[in-house]
């Protein structure tokens, strides 16, 4: 990809189609994106000359775009105190003009500012997310995913893993779009993430392989970071010697870059070197770092160089030395927080007063307006009011209505249950006493045999549909189905929270193979399905009488759930209300009915 060329060859004036700005603020853009921030800059001084001679839209964008660029490429050049200037002004013209997709940039710069130079990762996140609002606003989805990316980098400052799921969505956006720069920045970042958390360092090493490939493929020029997350991931492993090569690769790199890219690799590479007793080469190592932020670049690592420097000797034994270093962070440190910061923010203000007081007849002019809308707006929200509240009231009456119903049909089938239940515990008394001895033959399990004195039974398999001409399984015993469904009718058996095929078949003299075979039969449904439809209808009976006063959790509880959760859904599952919701409905219904009855009576 060409960049713009520093020997004057691109010339700008009134009479230069606006293509020329677009291929400028591309050419300026793609600099950026690969770090050659000289080309940069050139790209951006030739905007601003353009609009210089120019009027309209064509002179806005170029003065947008021209400040932006610049903005950005100061900040990793030699000239990092011209950048807040060009990406302050830059945020003031996208704020005139109503310029979102610019603005997103912008705010994506003074998040850069504010991390690299002022130390403020607060305040750069907030930039961060500024520019995510701008970039939705605009629907410019690449912007979007970079500020993603670098919201992520400034969790991985604060060695917090958090921001990895902003970077893999970088990532992803990138992979989707075949844009080799979201790809690369997310991957790395994604990989920095993972080597924070120090676990699945091999996706983590798939991730920095892959930003590898691309960084040689694109020829982007930032990869003393990328080496310095190789290194690291390799060292998690125990790689130490693969991963010095990579340290010794960033550095390379960082030099090779005017002393820009990610100067943590000689805090490693020395450990390293200490760690083997080479304690000069470590400490030589550590003094080039520290003379390599003296001179303004990797400032932001500048305090972690200090405070290695003095891990370093006081482990040697050099304690004065070691203080000196702490002192000297220490001090540093109080004068960012302080003096350098207030410059900053008298900076700021002065320029949004002066931005405020322009703009302040036309804010008085749209006030005016505003009013006219708000009172429009509220006559329109009013009637929307009535509206909603109506059709509220409408849909609460249906689902007031539509409870009752559930409610009164739940509450009846338990009753009619009950009753069942009673029939059944009469019959088996009187075969139990010998009433139905005339009737036939009584087996040893209570119940008659058939004429040849085998027991009955009623094939359970035809019966749900098997193929009669097919080969079929043994039937299941009519004296095991009955005996089950005596079993079953004690709710000391299915409220057990320990209740299992096992113990069922143990209960009935049989094998749980029998058992799951006769719910899936006879019942259609597994077992705990089967078991869960019980406890649903003893919730039902329990949850109907007007006299239960069993708090939910206690009735939970006593009905064998493990905790409120699984009870809650189960019951919501078997009658779309809450426990708590049907209680409440029953109660109610229990209470109008007895209010009829009283009047009636009366």
């Amino acid at each position: 990809m060409p960049t713009c060329r520093p020997d004057g060859h691109i010339h700008a004036g009134i009479d230069r189609p606006l293509s020329d700005i677009g291929h400028l603020r591309a050419e300026g853009m793609t600099a950026l994106n690969r770090a050659d921030f000289d080309s940069a800059i050139i790209c951006g001084h030739r905007l601003l000359e353009i609009a210089d001679k120019s009027h309209g839209r064509p002179a806005q964008e170029a003065d947008i775009y021209g400040n932006l660029i610049l903005g950005q490429g100061f900040l990793f050049n030699d000239s990092v105190g011209h950048s807040y200037r060009h990406l302050h002004e830059a945020e003031l013209l996208c704020l005139k003009y109503g310029n979102d997709s610019a603005l997103a940039s912008v705010y994506n710069g003074l998040g850069l500012y504010a991390s690299n130079i002022e130390k403020d990762f607060p305040g750069a996140l907030r930039h961060f997310f500024n520019g995510l609002d701008a970039a939705k606003r605009s629907a410019n989805e690449r912007l979007h995913s970079l500020l993603l990316v670098n919201i992520a980098s400034i969790y991985s400052l604060n060695d917090d893993p958090a921001g990895l799921r902003y970077a893999l969505e970088c990532y992803r956006h990138g992979k989707q779009n075949k844009d080799n720069f979201l790809r690369y920045t997310g991957a790395m970042t994604a990989a920095y993430s993972y080597a924070l958390r120090k676990t699945d360092t091999s996706k983590a090493l798939d991730y920095i392989r892959e930003a590898e490939i691309i960084l040689h493929s694109d020829s982007i020029r930032d990869g003393s970071s990328l080496y310095y997350i190789y290194g690291v991931l390799l060292r998690q492993q125990g790689r130490d010697s693969e991963a010095v090569e990579c340290f010794r690769q960033s550095i390379d790199l960082l030099k090779a870059n005017h002393n820009e890219g990610d100067v943590r690799s000689f805090i490693e590479y020395a450990d390293i070197l200490f760690s083997k007793h080479r304690h000069s080469e470590a400490l030589s190592l550590l003094d080039s770092a520290l003379k390599v932020t003296d001179s303004g670049h990797c400032g932001i690592f500048r305090q972690d160089v200090l405070k290695a420097l003095a891990s370093t000797n006081r482990k040697l034994g050099n304690t004065q030395l070691a203080k000196q270093f702490l002192s000297i962070a220490d001090n540093e440190n109080n004068i960012d927080d302080n003096a350098e910061k207030e410059s900053v923010i008298e900076h700021i203000k002065s320029k949004y007063d002066l931005e405020r007081a322009d703009n302040e007849v036309n804010r008085q002019r749209v006030e005016l307006l505003e009013k006219e809308r708000i009172v429009n707006f509220l006559i329109a929200a009013i009637s929307i009011a009535i509206v909603l509240s109506g059709s509220f009231i409408y849909l609460y009456r249906r689902k007031s209505l539509l409870y009752s119903t559930i409610v009164k049909q739940a509450t009846e089938a338990a009753r009619e249950e009950i009753r069942l239940r009673a029939t059944i515990r009469q019959l088996e008394e009187r075969l139990s006493s010998g009433s139905f001895q005339e009737q036939g033959k009584i087996n040893d399990a209570g119940f008659p045999d058939d004429h040849d004195g085998q027991i009955a039974d009623t094939n359970v398999g035809t019966a749900v549909g098997a193929d009669s001409s097919s080969p079929k399984k043994s039937p299941i015993p009519d004296r095991l189905i009955v005996a089950f469904e005596s079993l079953m009718l004690d709710p000391a058996i299915y409220t057990d929270n320990l209740i299992s095929k096992d113990k069922i078949a143990q209960m009935l003299d049989t094998n749980r193979t029998y058992v799951s075979r006769l719910v899936n039969e006879v019942y259609g449904m597994t077992f705990p399905q089967f078991i869960n439809s019980l406890r649903a209808k003893e919730a039902i009976r329990r949850l109907s009488d007007p006299e239960c006063d069993t708090p939910l959790k206690a009735l939970s509880s006593e009905l064998g759930y493990n905790s409120m959760t699984t009870f809650y859904n189960k019951f919501s599952e078997a009658t779309g209300m809450t426990p708590a919701a049907f209680r409440e409905k029953s109660r109610s219904i229990a209470t109008g009915q007895t209010s009829d009855v009283d009047s009636d009576k009366s």
